[in-house]
C-alpha cells in the first residue's frame, strides 16, 4: 500500500511513469481498491505471480522494494543483475547491498514521502546518471557470485578446523 500512495504522488508531478506490480497476496482486493481511489487504474498493472520476472525487469527502468521486513532480498540482487537501478527501504540486508545515491537509493521504512521522493527523482534520472547506477551495483554484485560464496564457505570452514 505503501508503493501505491507512493507512486500517486510520483505520478502526479510525472505522467510519464506507471507502476508494474508482481506477485500476489491477501492485500490484492486493498491494492486493487487504492488503485482506484488514486484514479491510477491506467499507470498501475497488477501482474500476479508470474514466472518470467526477468523479461518485466528488461522492459523496466527502475526495481522498487517497499518492505518493512527483509533478509537479503534476492529480488534486489537479480534486479541489479539485470541492469535495473534500485530503489529500496532500508531493511535487513539492503543496506548491504545498496549504497544511496551510488547504486541506487536507500529510503526509511514505512516512509512514504522519501519512497515518493526517490521514485520522483529516478524517473528523472539522466541515461548517464542510469549507466553509473548500474555499475556499480554490478561490480558489486561480483562479491555475491556464487563461486566466490563457496569459496568464502570453504575458506571459513577450513579455518575453523
Amino acid at each position: 500500500k505503501l508503493l501505491i500512495r507512493a507512486f500517486a504522488n510520483v505520478h502526479e508531478r510525472n505522467k510519464n511513469t506507471q507502476l508494474t506490480i508482481l506477485g500476489d497476496g491477501v492485500l490484492r482486493l486493498e491494492i486493487e481498491n487504492l488503485i482506484k481511489d488514486y484514479n491510477l487504474e491506467n499507470c498501475v498493472t497488477l501482474m500476479g505471480v508470474v514466472s518470467n520476472v526477468e523479461d518485466y525487469f528488461a522492459g523496466s527502468d527502475a526495481f522498487v522494494l517497499s518492505s518493512d521486513f527483509e533478509g537479503l532480498p534476492l529480488s534486489i540482487l537479480e534486479a541489479m543483475a539485470c541492469g535495473l537501478p534500485v530503489i529500496s527501504t532500508k531493511t535487513g540486508g539492503t543496506i548491504d547491498i545498496i549504497e544511496n545515491d551510488v547504486n541506487g537509493y536507500l529510503v526509511e521504512s514505512r516512509n512514504e514521502a522519501q519512497l515518493g521522493d526517490a521514485m520522483y527523482r529516478m524517473s528523472l534520472l539522466s541515461e548517464e546518471d542510469r549507466s553509473e547506477f548500474i555499475e556499480k551495483s554490478l561490480e558489486l554484485l561480483i562479491k555475491y557470485d556464487i563461486n566466490r560464496c563457496v569459496k568464502d564457505h570453504e575458506r571459513i570452514y577450513a579455518n575453523s578446523q
